[in-house]
């Protein structure tokens, strides 16, 4: 069975989020252990804080592959999204030949 864990970036501090567990009681809250003042702090997730969900694949080299990871090397580029009509990640097709080289928000210009 895959493994259901997400990572959030916080777009208002630029830094990653390592998400502990997340709640719904009207508001989506999530905790993590490091990157507040207070560990286990809990924080809401809204426009400034982006949820990316764990693919349960890992790249040639054995890193985590997560949603606006960018795959690839010196000639292919490719960002890992999540397409809602086909219930599935894109941008997995070649991964045992590319690896983890970035992602969308810390490294935008892989992209260019």
């Amino acid at each position: 069975m895959r493994e259901i864990k997400f990572r959030a970036w916080d777009a208002r501090h630029s830094h990653w989020l390592k998400i502990r567990s997340l709640q719904f009681d009207g508001d989506l809250r999530g905790s993590e252990a490091t990157g507040f003042e207070k560990d286990l702090a809990y924080f809401p997730i809204k426009e400034n804080v982006i949820l990316m969900q764990f693919t349960g694949l890992k790249d040639k080299n054995g890193k985590e592959i997560y949603e606006g990871d960018i795959l690839g090397d010196v000639a292919w580029r490719q960002v890992v999204e999540w397409d809602k009509d086909s219930a599935c990640f894109l941008g997995l097709e070649s991964l045992w030949d590319f690896s983890v080289i970035g992602n969308i928000y810390e490294t935008p210009d892989l992209l260019k």
